[in-house]
């Protein structure tokens, strides 16, 4: 019998050899799967690590196309501002020019009469000469 419980232990020990060896590769495997996963996570957070940032700059960059667009519209707002107020100025230098003009033609109105005026007044004067000297 002992040979009997001898190759039974043999057996059982055989079995046990064989399943510590399916075991650790089991193990391997588990191990080998688990590092994968770990550079799987890895790979995954550097990814979500660089969207992340460029969120973040897509965020700054929306951020100034909003001020951007903002001082666009002020500025459109102080250009029509700006034109409206050089209008205005046209309209009086228009209007200045428009008074100049006919002070220029009320002016040389008044120098044609007396103009006219002086011209009778001088011939008159010479009129008057001529009678004195007619009269002596």
């Amino acid at each position: 019998m002992n040979t009997r419980n001898e190759q039974l232990q043999q057996q059982r020990i055989d079995v046990l050899t064989e399943t510590i060896a399916i075991m650790n590769r089991r193990i391997l495997s588990k191990d080998e799967h688990r590092q994968h996963l770990n550079e799987t996570i890895s790979n995954q957070a550097h990814q979500l690590e660089s969207k992340h940032k460029t969120i973040d700059l897509l965020q700054v960059r929306i951020e100034l196309e909003k001020e951007t667009t903002k001082l666009n519209a002020e500025t459109i707002g102080k250009l029509f501002a700006a034109a409206k107020k050089d209008k205005e100025a046209i309209k009086q230098f228009k209007q200045l020019i428009s008074q100049q003009g006919k002070q220029i033609i009320d002016l040389q109105q008044d120098n044609d009469k007396l103009f006219a005026a002086n011209r009778t007044n001088e011939t008159t004067l010479i009129l008057q000469k001529e009678v004195n000297k007619l009269s002596e």
